[in-house]
């Protein structure tokens, strides 16, 4: 490199109980011959001008020491200015400090690279700052790979999520399955049986859905479920309601908190929006029949025996003529 400074040819201030010094010629050419980029600004000057570069950083950059000699080592940023290791960088040239970034900088055609920056202050015999030294790596590599052990984290925990959820859920509806309410009603009877309070458990299912199935196919059916499915979420969307698809057409809500007053009136609500909800142009009417049976949870009774009763109040609906409620008094 031609035109560089005589930074490398000013002395060091070396304790007097160490060997001889290695020669200048010795140490400009370790410098030139490093795979790193070395870079020196001059700290005393507002703009922390580049003094000197080694070869690498001319390799690593595109630029010669001709173009940027004289220039902030901002340029490298290009347009790329809003990244928090600036304000680091920034830090530490205000403080005098070091500091270690890893930064987005652009060669002289444009390409990105990553640049793992380690500046360090240096400071003449009496303690006063006058550079500073940049230590520069291109670990476009490493970052790339980290980027992408991070994406396939990411796409691993969206798979673990999925099947989590196919797990949890019944796959046409989106509903609760069969297991998970199982496992919810046992975890809310044991709440309720500590702290108190009410739970309901509605049991339904669509009326006469084997002659519409027969009629009119899958596919139809499937559309019909999954629209009684969205009227059950929208009708039971509190944090204390689950709402499950218990086998073919039949469903199951379990509501912790309302009494059984509150409960009915729930439940009539429900034959309500189910009768006025949206139906496939070949189906002109679908109804739910439901059973309800709301308790105060005590050792007397149980999650099975609840499951029970509801299941009883849903025939003694289907057997009085459908599309009603029906309530048993106790589990």
């Amino acid at each position: 490199m031609t035109g560089q400074p005589s930074f490398l040819d000013t002395p060091v201030a070396t304790p007097a109980a160490m060997p001889a010094m290695l020669d200048d010629s010795v140490l400009r050419q370790a410098i030139e011959s490093a795979r790193d980029g070395i870079t020196i600004s001059d700290a005393r000057h507002p703009e922390k001008p580049l003094v000197y570069i080694n070869p690498a950083f001319e390799r690593m950059t595109g630029y010669s020491a001709d173009e940027v000699i004289g220039l902030n080592c901002r340029f490298l940023q290009g347009d790329d200015s809003l990244q928090a290791e600036i304000d680091t960088i920034r830090r530490a040239l205000r403080s005098g400090s070091s500091c270690i970034v890893t930064i987005r900088n652009y060669r002289r055609d444009g390409k990105l690279f990553y640049n793992e920056l380690s500046m360090s202050p240096v400071r003449d015999r009496d303690g006063n700052l006058t550079h500073f030294i940049g230590i520069q790596k291109d670990v476009t590599r490493r970052v790339r790979a980290e980027q992408r052990l991070r994406d396939r984290d990411r796409e691993l925990q969206r798979v673990n999520s999925k099947l989590e959820r196919l797990a949890r859920c019944d796959g046409l509806t989106g509903l609760l399955n069969r297991r998970t309410f199982n496992d919810c009603l046992d975890r809310e009877w044991r709440r309720t049986l500590r702290e108190g309070g009410y739970l309901s458990l509605y049991m339904l299912d669509v009326d006469n859905y084997k002659s519409i199935n027969d009629r009119h196919g899958h596919a139809v059916c499937d559309t019909c479920l999954r629209r009684v499915a969205a009227v059950l979420e929208e009708c039971f969307g509190r944090a204390s309601d689950f709402v499950a698809r218990y086998g073919g057409d039949e469903f199951v809500v379990l509501n912790a908190g309302m009494d059984h007053g509150a409960a009915v009136a729930q439940g009539q609500k429900l034959l309500t929006d189910v009768r006025s909800m949206s139906l496939p142009a070949a189906v002109d009417k679908l109804t739910v029949s439901i059973g309800l049976c709301t308790i105060d949870p005590d050792a007397s009774n149980t999650p099975d025996g609840l499951l029970q009763a509801a299941d009883t109040a849903l025939y003694e609906a289907k057997n009085a003529g459908r599309d009603q409620l029906a309530v048993t008094p106790r589990a």
